[in-house]
């Protein structure tokens, strides 16, 4: 790849000779690497120096009066090892591993007090020469291509074999009917589930956005039950059927095909287990990019991240690219699916979480924090508090249980959970006491408290002091005519 062409003479040596990646690396009595003042940036920035251009946009607004301050770089990476420690390999960022970022701060020069301004990523190519060094790498376009696969399998393997949240978790009961997709040489077919029949099987959560040409009806459940018309599904439902081989599930949940859509009474029955058909999946796969289920999950992805591309120094005779990029705001969640109340009860009782998002890939376990493919420039952490998502995990449950003392834990919880629940769509109102329900089945368990219409009995006076928010229009409300829940 070529440098981008339009660098100034502060950026594109950042990382381009020894002297300045040893500047660079954050150990005691470091300099960091120096970049410009004030008016040099905006005159650099003027003049088209992408990077700088880049970093006027950032700091515009934290320049103090006068041209006391300049811009500061420093590396950071939890895994920096001396040059002693490496024994045979003196590069600066020898073993820097995943977790390297770039800090940029602005120094002042009166007192040398570092303010810290924003945090950059490196990344670069697997087979570019700085890959030596640099572990991150650009976020796969492709999540069907062979990484993706192995990698989505190696986090399976690993929560079955390593983790807690696995340890109580039974071969599951098989669902009344789940796609069986055994038989590679033949299609997959509608398997209707014998009585106390056990199994591993995945879930799929996703948007219809509209009506589905293929559904379960009472004509086709036994046509469906020799051969499902694989070439008529909507993409999303092909794509999730290819994600459940890759990870070695037979059976596959889906609600347009395992629920007979022209039966009320199936219907009724169906949508009241969702919430233990969901708690016990092995895996549920979120569609969270697809806004309609044609759009399907697995295509490409954009590959342009942004960022800017400089020289990268790895020896006296060899030299290599990595591409710095923004490291991004906490990742709030604004894909087509957080748009479904249900997906309230699908996030909060899956086990594991395999997330398909406009930008990357996700997992998450009841044991692990959020992880991605490759290192990502969004962070997810703060994807824990917008929802109590670890609320079922055993470690959890442990600090529920020391918690019991207070009410305050577990109302501050609800009102979350009752919140994000509320602010979502649901086509059918009649669904929003079932769609909350499975949680609420699994909370009164793990509260030993008493569910009352949306609310508990522990903190019913704490959760009738309700009030309406002031986005709301001062007209007063028609009260639903249907009845609905919570309150």
């Amino acid at each position: 790849m070529e440098i981008d062409g339009e660098l100034c003479s502060r950026c594109e040596p950042m990382f381009s000779t020894l002297e300045n990646l040893t500047n660079l690396k954050y150990r005691h009595g470091s300099q960091g690497y120096r970049h410009y003042k004030r008016r040099e940036l905006m005159e650099s920035a003027s003049k088209g120096c992408k990077l700088c251009k880049i970093l006027w946009s950032e700091t515009r607004s934290s320049w103090r009066d006068g041209n006391d301050q300049q811009l500061l770089f420093r590396a950071h990476s939890d895994y920096f090892v001396t040059h002693e420690q490496s024994g045979y390999d003196m590069h600066p960022f020898f073993n820097a591993g995943k977790d390297l970022f770039i800090n940029l701060s602005l120094l002042s020069a009166n007192d040398g007090h570092e303010r810290y301004i924003t945090t950059f990523i490196l990344i670069t190519a697997a087979d570019n020469s700085a890959a030596k060094y640099i572990e991150a790498r650009p976020i796969p376009n492709d999540l069907s291509d062979r990484q993706t696969q192995s990698q989505i399998q190696t986090w399976l393997r690993d929560c079955q074999e390593n983790h807690q949240c696995s340890e109580e978790m039974a071969v599951p009961k098989l669902p009344t009917r789940v796609l069986d997709l055994s038989n590679s040489k033949s299609q997959p077919r509608l398997h209707i589930s014998a009585t106390n029949e056990r199994s591993h099987y995945a879930c799929l959560s996703y948007c219809w956005g509209g009506p589905q040409e293929v559904l379960t009806t009472k004509a086709n459940l036994h046509e469906y039950a020799k051969r499902l018309p694989v070439d008529r599904l909507p993409k999303t439902l092909q794509d999730a059927i290819s994600v459940s081989k890759t990870l070695g599930l037979r059976f596959l949940w889906i609600d347009a095909l395992c629920i007979i859509q022209n039966s009320d009474e199936d219907k009724a029955v169906e949508i009241n287990k969702m919430g233990s058909i969901y708690r016990d999946a092995t895996v549920t796969i979120f569609a969270a990019s697809a806004s309609r289920v044609g759009d399907g999950f697995l295509q490409h992805r954009s590959s342009d991240e942004g960022g800017v591309l400089l020289p990268f120094y790895v020896s006296d005779s060899s030299q290599g690219t990595v591409t710095l990029l923004l490291q991004e705001s906490p990742y709030t969640p604004n894909e087509p699916l957080d748009s479904r109340a249900w997906v309230v009860q699908e996030t909060l009782l899956s086990r594991r979480r395999l997330i398909y998002g406009t930008k990357e890939l996700l997992w998450k376990c009841q044991e692990d924090d959020y992880q991605t493919v490759t290192v990502s420039p969004r962070s997810y952490d703060m994807l824990v508090t917008s929802l109590p998502g670890d609320i079922f995990s055993p470690i959890q449950d442990s600090l529920v249980k020391r918690q019991k003392e207070t009410d305050i834990p577990r109302a501050q919880s609800w009102s979350i959970i009752v919140k994000n629940f509320t602010s979502r769509g649901m086509t059918n109102r009649e669904d929003r006491l079932p769609a909350i329900g499975g949680v609420a089945a699994e909370l009164q368990k793990l509260w030993k408290d008493e569910y009352i219409i949306g609310t508990w009995r522990s903190t019913l006076a704490k959760h009738l002091m309700w009030y309406r928010l002031k986005s709301h229009p001062s007209a007063s409300l028609p009260r639903p005519v249907e009845y609905r829940s919570p309150t």
